[in-house]
C-alpha cells in the first residue's frame, strides 16, 4: 500500500514538474534536427542544465525557414530560428521580426567576412563545392573525369547530364550556386546558367533529396559543401566522395541564429544561442553538422585536416542579393528552362 501511495505521489510530482518546464520552440532545417545531426544532442545537453524543453520544428533548409517566418508574420509559432544563411540576412532583416539579443562575439576562429549582423548570430560556416564520386564511370566504363574549375565544368561536353543541383527558388544551397556563378561571371552569368542547364541531370527542391540521389549513384557530381567529404571520411570511413576545389574560388556559407520578437521566452532563447557558441556546442556542430565552428578554437575531427581549402572565398553582400534576387532567379529560370 505504502509503495503504491509512494509511486502515485512520485508520478504526480513528475507530471507537475514537467508542466512547470518552459518550452522553447526552435525553427531549424531538417538535417540539423535529424537523428544523425547535431540537434538532438544539443537539445539533450542544453535541457540537462535548464528547467526547460527544446522543441525542434523542421523545414527543408534556410530558405524554407525564412518563407515560414514570412507566412506566419502575424503570429510566429517559434521563439528562435537556427539556420538562416547569410544570403538571406537582408531579407530576414526586412521582416522586422527579430530582436537583437546583445550577445558578445569573441571572434576566436572565423573568417574576416563573418560578423554579427544586427540580431543575427553566426554559429557555423562552410564552403560550397561540388562533391565527386571517385568510383563513377563514364559511358565507356572508364573513370569519370574530375573538373578542375567552374569553367571546365560548365563548358566541357564530358559533364553533360552529370550534375545534381538544388532549385534556387526553394533551396538555400540552390540559391548559393546561382550566387557563386553570379560572383564569378557578373553580367555574363545568364549565359553561364545556359551552359549549366546542359550539365544538370536534375534539380531537387532541397539539399537532402539531391544528396540521397548522389549517394545512390544517380550522378557523379552533386552541389554540396567541402565538409561533406569530412563526413564521409569520419562517419563512413571512406574516401570515395571527394570535394572538388576549383581554381576560381568558392562561395562561402554562413549560418545564423536569431530570436523572434514575439517570443515570450527571450531570456531562455538568448541562453540557447549563447550555448550554441560555447566550446561544447561548437564541437558538437563540427562533428555532427559538418560545418566549421565560428566562435571557439577547437580541435576539429581529423577528417577536416584532409579537406583541401579554397584559395579564394567569394561572397555577395546580402543587401545586393535582396535587391536583385528575384531578377537573378528569373534569369536562372529562363536560361535553365525551369518552370
Amino acid at each position: 500500500m505504502r509503495s503504491l501511495l509512494f509511486l502515485s505521489m512520485f508520478f504526480i510530482c513528475e507530471l507537475a514538474h514537467s508542466k512547470d518546464k518552459d518550452v522553447i520552440r526552435v525553427y531549424t532545417y531538417s538535417s540539423f534536427a535529424s537523428e544523425w545531426g547535431p540537434g538532438p544532442i544539443l537539445k539533450r545537453e542544453f535541457e540537462a542544465n535548464c528547467n526547460c524543453e527544446i522543441k525542434l520544428i523542421t523545414v527543408a533548409d534556410g530558405n524554407a525557414l525564412l518563407a515560414r517566418i514570412k507566412l506566419e508574420s502575424s503570429a510566429p509559432k517559434a521563439d528562435l530560428v537556427v539556420g538562416i544563411e547569410d544570403a538571406l540576412i537582408a531579407s530576414a532583416m526586412k521582416t522586422n521580426q527579430f530582436l537583437d539579443p546583445q550577445i558578445s562575439m569573441k571572434r576566436l576562429e572565423q573568417p574576416k567576412s563573418i560578423n554579427k549582423t544586427g540580431p543575427f548570430i553566426p554559429y557555423n560556416f562552410g564552403y560550397y563545392a561540388f562533391m565527386f564520386d571517385t568510383k563513377a564511370k563514364d559511358p565507356s566504363g572508364s573513370p569519370f573525369p574530375q573538373p578542375a574549375s567552374m569553367n571546365e565544368l560548365l563548358n566541357s561536353p564530358k559533364f553533360v547530364k552529370s550534375i545534381i543541383v538544388q532549385d534556387p527558388r526553394t533551396s538555400a544551397p540552390g540559391l548559393a550556386l546561382l550566387l557563386w556563378i553570379k560572383a564569378l561571371y557578373k553580367d555574363k552569368a545568364p549565359e553561364k546558367y545556359k551552359l549549366l542547364q546542359k550539365q544538370i541531370l536534375t534539380a531537387t527542391r532541397g539539399w537532402s533529396e539531391s544528396y540521397k540521389l548522389f549517394t545512390k549513384g544517380e550522378a557523379p557530381l552533386v552541389f554540396s559543401y567541402t565538409t561533406s567529404e569530412a563526413y564521409h571520411r569520419e562517419e563512413e570511413k571512406t574516401d570515395r566522395y571527394k570535394a572538388l576545389i576549383f581554381t576560381e574560388g568558392h562561395y562561402i556559407s554562413v549560418e545564423y541564429a536569431a530570436i523572434l520578437k514575439t517570443s515570450k521566452k527571450e531570456n531562455l532563447a538568448k541562453r540557447f544561442i549563447e550555448y550554441l557558441l560555447s566550446p561544447s556546442a561548437q564541437s558538437i556542430i563540427a562533428h555532427k553538422n559538418w560545418m566549421y565552428p565560428t566562435q571557439t578554437a577547437l580541435t576539429l575531427p581529423k577528417s577536416y585536416d584532409q579537406i583541401l581549402q579554397p584559395a579564394q572565398t567569394l561572397q555577395i553582400k546580402s543587401d545586393e542579393i535582396l535587391i536583385n534576387r528575384e531578377n537573378w532567379i528569373r534569369e536562372w529560370q529562363k536560361e535553365t528552362q525551369t518552370k
